[in-house]
Order: C-alpha cells, then sequence, then structure tokens
C-alpha cells in the first residue's frame, strides 16, 4: 500500500507520523542460537518455532519489526542444526588445521517429529500431524505467505469508517461492533473434526432459520422464516468455508446490535 505522507500530512500532522528505513527485499543475515541442556521434545519445540511445520507445498514467514501492518518484515528462516559434544571438544585441542569443536552437523527434522510426538501424545484422540489442531492451523494461517493479491488484500484489510459501497454511499463498518473472524475462517480452511456428543433427549438450541438476502463485502442481512426485521450478520460469524451467496439457508442466534438485531452462533441450515 501506499504508506508516504502527503505534503499537508507533513506540515500538519508531523507529530503523529513516523519515519522509516526500510530494508530492501532479499536481504539476507545470519544469527546464532546458543542452547544446552535441552531434552530432544525441548530442542524440536525450538526448531519448530524457527521453521513451522505445516502443508509441505505452503510457504510460512515470521513477522518481525514495526512495519507488519504496512506488510513489511516478512522473513523466511531456514534453520541448521549443529550439536556439541563437550567431551570430544575438550579431549583435543586441534582438528587438523583447525580447532577441535566438537560439533557435528544434525538433521533438524527429527527433533521435530520428536516434539510434534510428545504434544500429540498428551492430548485425546489427536489428528495424526501437530499442523492438523484447530489452534496450530491458525498460527499456520497467520504465518503462511501469499502473493500479494487483490483478493487477499481485500480479505485482510482494515476495517473503514468510511468505507466506499458504490452509488455514492459510504459504510461504517465499525458500527455494528463486529467480532473478528479468525484465521481460518478468512482462509476458508477446514477445521479439524470433534468429536460429538450424542444426546438421546432432543434439546431445543434456540436458532432461529432463515434466508441470506444480500452480501457485501464483508456483511449481509438475512430473511427471518417468521417474518419481522432483516438480521445483520458480519463475515466473522458466517461458517467456515461457506460461500455467501443470495439464498443460502442459514440457522442462527441473534443478540440485540447498535442498529438492530445480529446474527451470532451460525450454521448452515443442512448441518442441523
Amino acid at each position: 500500500p501506499d504508506i508516504k505522507a502527503s505534503g499537508d500530512d507533513l506540515q500538519k500532522r508531523e507529530s503523529q507520523l513516523t519515519r522509516v528505513r526500510p530494508i530492501k527485499a532479499g536481504v539476507r543475515f545470519e544469527f546464532t542460537i546458543h542452547f544446552e541442556n535441552l531434552h530432544p521434545a525441548e530442542l524440536g519445540a525450538l526448531l519448530w518455532v524457527l521453521e513451522p511445520q505445516g502443508e509441505p507445498e505452503a510457504q510460512y514467514r515470521h513477522k518481525l519489526g514495526m512495519g507488519k501492518p504496512l506488510g513489511m518484515g516478512a522473513v523466511h528462516i531456514t534453520p541448521a542444526l549443529f550439536i556439541s559434544d563437550r567431551r570430544q571438544r575438550y579431549s583435543q585441542l586441534l582438528d587438523g588445521d583447525k580447532w577441535a569443536t566438537g560439533e557435528t552437523k544434525a538433521d533438524h527434522s527429527d527433533y521435530q517429529e520428536k516434539f510434534e510426538k510428545y504434544i500429540l501424545n498428551a492430548i485425546p484422540d489427536a489428528p495424526e500431524k501437530l499442523a492438523k489442531l484447530d489452534r496450530i492451523a491458525m498460527l499456520l494461517a497467520m504465518l503462511q505467505w501469499r502473493e500479494d493479491t487483490k483478493e487477499w488484500q481485500d480479505k485482510t484489510r482494515y476495517m473503514e469508517i468510511e468505507r466506499d459501497i458504490g452509488r455514492r454511499e459510504t459504510l461504517n463498518e465499525y458500527a455494528h461492533r463486529p467480532v473478528l473472524p479468525d484465521p481460518l475462517a478468512v482462509t476458508g480452511a477446514a477445521r479439524s473434526k470433534r468429536r460429538k456428543v450424542r444426546n438421546p433427549v432432543p434439546v431445543a438450541d434456540g436458532r432461529q432459520s432463515g434466508r441470506l438476502k444480500s452480501w457485501s463485502d464483508r456483511f449481509g442481512f438475512i430473511i427471518p422464516d417468521g417474518g419481522g426485521k432483516d438480521v445483520f450478520i458480519h463475515v466473522s460469524q458466517l461458517p467456515a468455508g461457506a460461500s455467501p451467496s443470495e439464498g443460502l439457508r442459514l440457522r442462527y442466534r441473534t443478540e440485540p446490535g447498535p442498529k438492530g438485531p445480529r446474527a451470532i452462533d451460525v450454521i448452515l441450515a443442512e448441518e442441523e
């Protein structure tokens, strides 16, 4: 995005501006992390943090620095693991024409697997991979590197007080105080299947039913089956993977909103 202040801003809002000197893309850095007395699973946790293990075809980036909201500071870390044998290190001074360090290069993937196994063994009905846990999947969704497309920018942009919705109209996207969707709702990724508790006695869940009347960018309105005022629905309340199209059948609960009822706990009607 265009982040450079204009001439008027420099004069009128100088106290609100921050001068930055961004680093160019492609600059390479090297750093060393020293560790000792770590259990293999603990070392695996450290390596997993440096190099997240998600989908094989996906790329992940850490976000560093103060320019994160502007898309800056996306860093790809490639770790190399060296194990130091102290007994070997202090048993001799030289190794040929070099100092004897007692260091050997190790396969870090083995330790990452031990970490995942340690965590999954402690979770009942755990999935096969750590990346399949909803919380980890959300983390990976935020760390995943995606090309800068207009569609992705629209999905992850900031809300606006005066959002242009056409026909010379604007919308205050903060008016209904919407709860932001979680990362899996934004990406449309599937969630892990959880165990369903079967209740032999049918219990009414208090949901109403209706169909989606209209949809505009991040919000829409539901026509209740029983009639009455249209119900506001924000994108954060849509079921994961649902495509907001006119006529979509939904089940929902309502709560008072600043300008009328708004939908919460929304599910697809066919899920009932």
